[in-house]
């Protein structure tokens, strides 16, 4: 088979993008012709194809041209064309959906779409952050009319996809890298650079820092947990996405104290 996926970035950093790695990968195994289609990238593809369509620099000019994606008809026709000898084209994530969207349409190429689920706007205090996820919501929903089927990535988006867009899906839980996450792993290193002592404790959250993560709970939760063990860590890694978050995040670590 000729397969296509379609995320809007494919980088390090992101877990949906290293879900369609690992799903590019996996279908190569099986002996598919795999292209991934993205609008930009810092991972290297390895024996699938990878197609860059670009998108603009700025963090505030992405996330407008993300969210108003369907008005680039140049681009989303010219990648929908390169799509109609494909037997199937998986989308990742808004707004790469109305490439797949366009391609069954015209080319009646099968579409199916990945639900990561989108964070829920009443995290967001920020007023323009609360409304670019609503529209954003509302997009992804238009995007989804003519999918012929779709996979979530757990039970709860599974019932949220259902009650949001009316459509079904199944559920697929999440490969784990073995060759990344496994016993025997050596932390002495990251323990030392962080001057962590062996005998303390450490919790890890890995995943970008956003308001939908509900890190700002999490840090409630360690609060509570650091009261019976006052010699307990928590090591947050991820990539900021909304800087007012990561300030607030700050803020609330500083009283922690």
């Amino acid at each position: 088979m000729k397969i296509a996926i379609l995320t809007p970035t494919f980088y390090h950093f992101s877990g949906i993008d290293r879900v369609a790695e690992q799903q590019a990968k996996d279908y190569v195994s099986k002996g598919h012709n795999v292209v991934i289609f993205t609008l930009d990238s810092t991972i290297k593809p390895q024996g699938f194809k990878l197609e860059v369509l670009g998108m603009p620099k700025s963090l505030l000019l992405q996330r407008l041209y993300r969210l108003l994606f369907f008005v680039d008809f140049i681009k989303i026709n010219k990648a929908a064309e390169k799509l109609k000898d494909f037997d199937m084209v998986i989308s990742h994530f808004y707004p790469m959906n109305w490439i797949a969207y366009h391609a069954k349409k015209k080319y009646k190429v099968k579409y199916v779409y990945y639900n990561h689920g989108i964070g829920f706007s009443e995290l967001f205090s920020n007023p323009f952050e609360k409304l670019y996820l609503s529209l954003f919501s509302f997009f992804n929903k238009l995007s989804l009319k003519n999918a012929d089927s779709a996979i979530s990535i757990s039970k709860f988006l599974q019932q949220e996809l259902k009650k949001e867009a009316g459509l079904n899906s199944k559920v697929v839980y999440n490969k784990i890298d073995p060759k990344k996450f496994r016993e025997g792993l050596d932390g002495s290193k990251i323990r030392k650079k962080l001057n962590i002592k062996n005998n303390e404790k450490l919790l890890l959250f890995i995943g970008r820092i956003s308001p939908h993560k509900n890190i700002h709970s999490l840090l409630k939760i360690f609060s509570l947990v650091n009261e019976r063990m006052p010699n307990a860590k928590l090591l947050i890694i991820g990539k900021s996405s909304f800087p007012g978050y990561y300030k607030k995040l700050r803020r609330i670590i500083n009283k922690l104290k």
